[in-house]
C-alpha cells in the first residue's frame, strides 16, 4: 500500500499507526474501532490527500491479509477433534464479513456453528453486553462455556466478568502480555493450540 500511495515505507507505517490510534480513540467500544476504511480516512486528513480512495485501500488491505493468512500449526486437527464433541463458536471484535472470510480462506468454517462479532452485538469484548448477546444467540449459560482466547484484556477479562471459564493461548499479538489482577486469570494457560485436547481430555 505504501508503494501504491508513493509514500516511503517507514513513513507509511508511522502515518498508519497515528491514524489507527485516532480511530481507536473515537470508537473504543464498537466494531468501528477495527474499520480500516476509517483508518485510511484519518490518514487522508493527516497528509491532506491520498492517491487512492479509503474504500479502495481498505479492499487492498484485506485482500492482502486474506491471501497470506493461514492457521497456526495444530489448529486444524485440534478443531476437528473438538468439533466432534463440542459446539464451537467464534467470538470476535470487528466485522462479521471479515471473520467469515478469514475462516473460509483457512478452510476452518466447517468446524464452527456460530460466528459472533461485535458488529452485531453492538459492543466489543470485554463488555458483558457482548457475552450476553453471544450466550443468547447460542442458547447457553456462562457456566457451560469455556472461552479460549489470546487477549488478556478482551477474552480473559470478558469471560471472567460474566462467570465463564477461560483458557489463555499465548500466541500471536499478545504472546508476551501477562494476565493481571485487572484482567483476572484463566483456569489454564497454554502456548500451543493442540494442548486444548489435553485440557478437554480428548
Amino acid at each position: 500500500i505504501a508503494e501504491m500511495l508513493g509514500i516511503e515505507h517507514g513513513k507509511y507505517l508511522r502515518l498508519y499507526d497515528q491514524a489507527k490510534r485516532i480511530v481507536y480513540e473515537k470508537f473504543p467500544y464498537t466494531h468501528l474501532k477495527f474499520s480500516k476504511r476509517l483508518v485510511f480516512e484519518e490518514m487522508k486528513k493527516i497528509i491532506g490527500k491520498l492517491k487512492l480512495t479509503p474504500e479502495y485501500l481498505e479492499k487492498v488491505y484485506w485482500e492482502t491479509i486474506f491471501e497470506e493468512i493461514k492457521p497456526y500449526d495444530g489448529v486444524v486437527e485440534t478443531l476437528r477433534v473438538l468439533s466432534e464433541r463440542y459446539k464451537l463458536v467464534i467470538a470476535s471484535n470487528g466485522f462479521r464479513s471479515i471473520q467469515v472470510e478469514k475462516l473460509k480462506r483457512m478452510k476452518l468454517s466447517p468446524f464452527f456453528e456460530y460466528v459472533i462479532c461485535s458488529e452485531e452485538a453492538g459492543v466489543n469484548k470485554p463488555d458483558t453486553g457482548f457475552f450476553k448477546y453471544l450466550l443468547g444467540k447460542i442458547g447457553a449459560s456462562p457456566e457451560h462455556c469455556v472461552m479460549v482466547g489470546d487477549s488478556p484484556f478482551d477474552d480473559i477479562r470478558g469471560a471472567n466478568n460474566i462467570g465463564m471459564r477461560s483458557v489463555r493461548v499465548r500466541m500471536g499479538l499478545f504472546k508476551n502480555v501477562d494476565c493481571n489482577d485487572e484482567t483476572g486469570y484463566p483456569i489454564f494457560e497454554i502456548d500451543e493450540i493442540n494442548k486444548l485436547l489435553e485440557i478437554f481430555w480428548l
